[in-house]
């Protein structure tokens, strides 16, 4: 059944700089999709796009019928679904799969030479950060370089010490979803996570905190492996919630706190 309606635009929301809202842009366009773009200031936006998709990245989409989306690899895996003409995706299944390669390909890791152009170099950083002030920042009470400043210092200065963000799960949790999987029988691909990522600097204080005693000590990244190292997962659970799996898990605090505790008595 389609539930998608076309008699009215479909709202866009993102940055016109942005590669991925390019991305979705461009994607409409082949499609024949009547949309308009639209800028949410932040921290309007932010908190917009929390409370309607539960995270905070762009682009979004809000359909006519008011619902919201987000992830543009998603959202076009699903407007294909309801749009049978003029279809992006291949028919055939080796095709496909190489087309969601380099899909993933471009994503994941030519957007990191885009950044590295628009950000490392003078020219581009003046002109984006400029841009993304008036552009996303318009209602935030500060002078115009202040907003450039804050900027480009954000995108150039990537994750201090220890900042880096991993989706940490307790055992525990892992063994309950697997337990819960055997008397709800489901076939599909699900991760096993929280959906909420943290950082390795909270891990190291939670030991901290659990002895009573200690300090963080850094220790230099290996050479020659920056750039293959991913700062940020966070795994995403809505298919797992969606076929019914709703148990909370476990704070990384708790669960360190639990585990160190088990290895104090074995």
């Amino acid at each position: 059944m389609n539930d998608l309606d076309l008699s009215k635009p479909i709202l866009l929301y993102g940055s016109n700089i942005s590669y991925f809202t390019g991305k979705m842009e461009n994607y409409f366009r082949v499609k024949e999709i009547s949309y308009e773009q639209k800028v949410l200031n932040y921290p309007k936006f932010e908190r917009t796009m929390k409370e309607k998709v539960g995270i905070n990245q762009m682009p979004a989409v809000e359909l006519p019928d008011g619902r919201w989306m987000t992830d543009t690899t998603k959202m076009i895996q699903w407007f294909e679904s309801k749009i049978p003409e003029n279809k992006i995706i291949p028919e055939d299944p080796v095709q496909a799969f190489f087309a969601f390669l380099l899909e993933d390909w471009a994503d994941e890791w030519w957007w990191r030479t885009a950044m590295h152009y628009r950000w490392h170099y003078s020219e581009g950083a003046h002109f984006a950060s400029r841009h993304l002030a008036e552009e996303l920042l318009s209602s935030v009470p500060l002078p115009i370089w202040m907003k450039k400043i804050f900027l480009t210092r954000r995108q150039r200065n990537g994750y201090t010490t220890g900042e880096q963000r991993r989706d940490f799960v307790y055992v525990n949790d892992t063994i309950d979803i697997k337990l819960w999987f055997m008397k709800n029988k489901h076939s599909g691909i699900f991760n096993v996570a929280t959906g909420k990522s943290r950082s390795f600097n909270d891990v190291a204080n939670s030991v901290i905190n659990y002895f009573k005693s200690g300090h963080i000590e850094y220790i230099d990244f290996p050479e020659g492996l920056e750039d293959q190292y991913q700062a940020f997962t966070e795994a995403d659970m809505s298919n797992l919630r969606n076929i019914g799996y709703y148990k909370k898990s476990t704070e990384l605090e708790n669960g360190v706190s639990s585990y160190l505790s088990f290895l104090d008595k074995n």
